[in-house]
């Protein structure tokens, strides 16, 4: 695999907002892309409990870029009321990149456990989402595609001393998408997959039955979407 070096500098200051810069640099000290951008100094209301992004940790992880252009070891943050990808230095800033991204993946502490995640865009128009759009991987099978669409919304609750108080409140929504067809499904069940694949159905009952599996978790639809030929 093609090594990058990643090199930060503040590039410049305009109207009191920090232009940051990042140039990747070949092995032959050439220069292979920039990816300038914008330091963001605030992400969330002062008056909204809970925080807006996946984890509040930086997690070292790595990006795809168009051209088949990757980056390693870069400290990210993903904003998940946005969908809005942050990048730091050294955990000190938060710069929002200028160059679109593709792809990005990180291992992030959640519930005092490591999880891996990976965020994916570039797939086809579903209704109000684009190619634009990024949706965690969960599974990824030769026919299926299983993916999360993950958010926060803010969320308003009115106390007994007629106070509002707001939160953050996180929500999900999935889809099988068939990789042939480029088409989704949205699914949340055994019942809705099947209604979904109806010429799968046989051979998503036998594999129910062999791995005792009820198909309402999205491990065990993991593992399905893998499976199915």
């Amino acid at each position: 695999m093609r090594l990058f070096l990643l090199c930060f500098g503040i590039f410049f200051y305009s109207n009191g907002i920090a232009q940051f810069v990042t140039t990747n640099i070949g092995p032959n000290g050439e220069t292979l892309f920039n990816l300038g951008s914008a330091l963001v100094n605030k992400i969330k209301p002062d008056d909204v409990e809970g925080t807006p992004l996946l984890s509040e940790e930086w997690a070292k992880g790595t990006i795809k870029l168009r051209n088949n252009k990757q980056v390693n070891d870069v400290l990210l943050q993903y904003n998940l009321e946005h969908s809005i990808l942050y990048f730091s230095k050294d955990s000190s800033s938060r710069f929002e990149f200028a160059e679109r991204i593709l792809e990005f993946s990180f291992t992030a502490t959640m519930k005092d456990k490591p999880e891996s995640f990976v965020f994916r865009s570039n797939y086809p128009t579903n209704g109000k989402f684009n190619d634009r759009t990024f949706y965690r991987m969960m599974g990824e099978g030769a026919k299926f595609h299983f993916l999360k669409y993950c958010y926060k919304t803010i969320q308003e609750n009115f106390g007994f001393d007629k106070n509002v108080k707001r939160n953050y409140l996180y929500k999900e929504e999935w889809f099988l998408y068939d990789v042939q067809l480029k088409t989704f499904h949205p699914i949340s069940n055994k019942k809705s997959i099947l209604a979904a694949l109806p010429q799968y159905k046989e051979q998503i009952e036998a594999l129910c039955i062999k791995n005792k599996w009820s198909l309402k978790n999205a491990d065990e639809i993991t593992e399905l979407v893998k499976q199915l030929d």
